[in-house]
């Protein structure tokens, strides 16, 4: 009916306005406070009512946004998200009280990195990386903005863009070894293999603890067909990860690309000789901590026979967070046998070595 008033009389918004805004502060609060008590359900529909009635606040849209995304509806919540990005950079959001907009700042950088999430969640990754780039626009040092920017350049297609975007995070002087892994990623995913391999060499000299790190400089090298390098990066690689097939592997063709014939073999016999390979490791966070997960493959032990693996958790800067220890009774040959290794801890995991007791 306000609607209805203001469209046959439009001087009626002077008054409209502020009877909008009180009847929003009365929903918004009582939404406010079963979500608080955590009944997000009951209070969707206050949030609701009060973005119905008004829209010149983001608060009630984050709300909203935020439960239709854990509901599923990603389309309405990143529609949502831009209504509030609308809401909180309009002229009147900037004559506003200064404590008020400093507070909405605050909900601009959570509105566009939950919104781009979203879009890669809906694969509209051009749609990610115009949000990404409009948070750099804003904040050049915005280094999370910055890698997830080069990430959605290189999902949606544009790689150059990407390239661009990672050449320039690699002459900065601040990045941290969780950081640099991230750009390895990137540059892997952007087909720059010889590049990708030196950056993921870089995070395991800083971390040798990184297995992945190795591993994934390793396999760069053998996609960049970079031969010589690989000969002694797989060394390092099965000195680090033992019972790693494709390690040896790597070590193989890198001797044989670069003529010693006989050294391959001699590899590839080591290879046949392991009794059962570690395989498809893993770090995950789960509530308490983290998880290790993998799994070993019986080659040609009994079956039954009990594997003992240690693992050796560290942070971004190699200090150690924990050990666990697991035990797996192998299959039967050619059979994969999972497992899963808790590390209770409060800590901030980065890498992990392993090895078989």
């Amino acid at each position: 009916m306000f609607d209805r008033a203001e469209e046959i009389y439009p001087r009626y918004v002077i008054e409209t306005e502020f009877r909008r805004e009180e009847a929003w502060f009365e929903a918004f609060n009582r939404g406010a406070e079963l979500a608080q008590a955590g009944d997000r359900e009951a209070a969707l529909p206050f949030f609701e009512d009060a973005h119905a009635i008004y829209q010149r606040r983001p608060e009630a849209m984050l709300n909203i946004a935020e439960i239709y995304a854990a509901e599923g509806r990603l389309d309405e919540a990143a529609d949502l998200y831009g209504q509030s990005i609308e809401v909180i950079q309009s002229p009147e959001a900037a004559e506003m009280d200064p404590e008020l907009r400093d507070n909405w700042g605050d909900f601009l950088e959570l509105a566009r990195f939950n919104q781009a999430q979203i879009y890669f969640q809906l694969e509209r990754y051009a749609d990610a990386a115009d949000v990404y780039a409009a948070i750099v626009e804003d904040d050049p040092d915005n280094l999370m903005a910055i890698s997830n920017l080069a990430v959605a350049y290189v999902a949606s297609g544009q790689e150059e863009r990407a390239r661009e975007v990672y050449d320039q995070l690699l002459t900065r002087p601040d990045l941290s070894a969780r950081d640099l892994f991230g750009i390895g990623i990137g540059l892997y995913q952007s087909n720059e293999f010889a590049e990708a391999a030196q950056v993921f060499r870089e995070v395991w000299e800083r971390v040798p603890q990184h297995r992945e790190a190795l591993f994934n400089y390793a396999q760069s090298l053998y996609l960049a067909d970079e031969f010589a390098e690989l000969v002694t990066a797989a060394e390092q690689l099965i000195e680090t990860d033992p019972f790693n097939e494709t390690a040896y592997r790597f070590a193989a063709q890198a001797l044989v690309q670069e003529g010693r014939e006989h050294e391959a073999v001699e590899k590839l016999e080591a290879m046949e000789a392991l009794p059962y390979f570690v395989d498809a490791l893993e770090l995950v966070p789960v509530d308490g901590g983290y998880a290790l997960v993998g799994m070993v493959v019986n080659q040609n032990a009994p079956a039954g026979e009990t594997v003992r693996i240690r693992f050796h958790v560290v942070d971004v800067d190699g200090n150690e967070v924990g050990t666990t220890d697991t035990e797996v009774s192998l299959g039967d040959e050619g059979v994969g046998v999972e497992f899963q290794a808790n590390l209770s801890t409060d800590r901030n995991a980065f890498a992990f070595s392993y090895e078989v007791l």
